[in-house]
């Protein structure tokens, strides 16, 4: 090759770089969860920003669609979508799909009026409470339980927020949600002088780890891939205080500034 032969290639190659690898899309089908899941949040919520973080750097790219929860499992089960984030595993839901690690930890307490005077000990207790549950929500395998068995004190509503109104006008006595996002969506829906009337019991309902949901249509080997994937980054980001930083965050209202 003559000099002037390769000051040409490497004149090529600098003014023509390789171009990068495509990214394999990754479709998301969530519903709305503040402030973990939201179209109007920042990063699209907490829950939303840790998934970011942990397909970055990857060959997937994530495409994150915002519909009913209803809707988002429907699209799951039928394979329209290959993903859906936050969801508790069980048995009914192992038949459809496949389950990632935990991505976060959802601790349901039982939130009430301070003034009713509710206290539980027992899941018997419960059964004297008349209680409202949100659509498609696993609440721990007691209260699915009572779910099941259609209990003339249980209510199915069809969104979380719902309950919040119910339990100020006097029509439930309590329902079980998400700590965090209950005060959430109480410090945005209720007035002052209502969400002063809020609190929970201390003890907690659920514990359960809160994991990706992946379509049992996925192809299987772009499945494993990313759930493999999933794990490894949790390693990582739960290592290097990622996930505490954000909790944190989250708790001193600085995470969507």
């Amino acid at each position: 090759m003559t000099k002037l032969s390769s000051l040409l290639c490497i004149i090529f190659f600098l003014t023509f770089p390789t171009q990068a690898k495509v990214k394999e899309s990754l479709r998301f089908a969530s519903g709305e969860f503040p402030p973990y899941l939201s179209n109007d949040l920042k990063y699209n919520g907490l829950y939303a920003k840790i998934l970011n973080d942990i397909f970055s750097d990857t060959d997937f790219k994530i495409e994150l669609d915002f519909f009913p929860w209803n809707r988002s499992l429907f699209l799951l089960k039928t394979g329209e979508y290959e993903v859906s984030p936050m969801w508790i595993q069980n048995k009914k839901r192992d038949e459809d799909f496949y389950f990632s690690v935990p991505i976060t930890f959802n601790e349901k307490v039982l939130f009430h009026l301070k003034a009713s005077g509710f206290h539980w000990d027992s899941y018997e207790d419960l059964k004297k409470y008349k209680i409202a549950l949100t659509k498609n929500y696993t609440y721990g395998n007691e209260i699915d339980k009572l779910a099941e068995e259609r209990s003339a004190n249980l209510i199915i509503v069809p969104e979380d927020r719902v309950k919040f109104k119910m339990l100020i006008e006097g029509r439930i006595q309590a329902f079980p949600m998400d700590l965090e996002a209950g005060y959430y969506l109480a410090k945005k829906y209720l007035s002052k002088k209502e969400f002063k009337q809020i609190t929970h019991h201390k003890k907690p309902v659920l514990m359960e780890g809160m994991k990706l949901m992946f379509s049992k249509k996925m192809d299987e080997q772009k499945r494993k891939k990313a759930i493999k994937l999933v794990e490894q980054k949790m390693i990582s980001l739960k290592k290097n205080g990622t996930i505490d930083k954000y909790f944190w965050k989250l708790r001193n209202g600085s995470f969507f500034q």
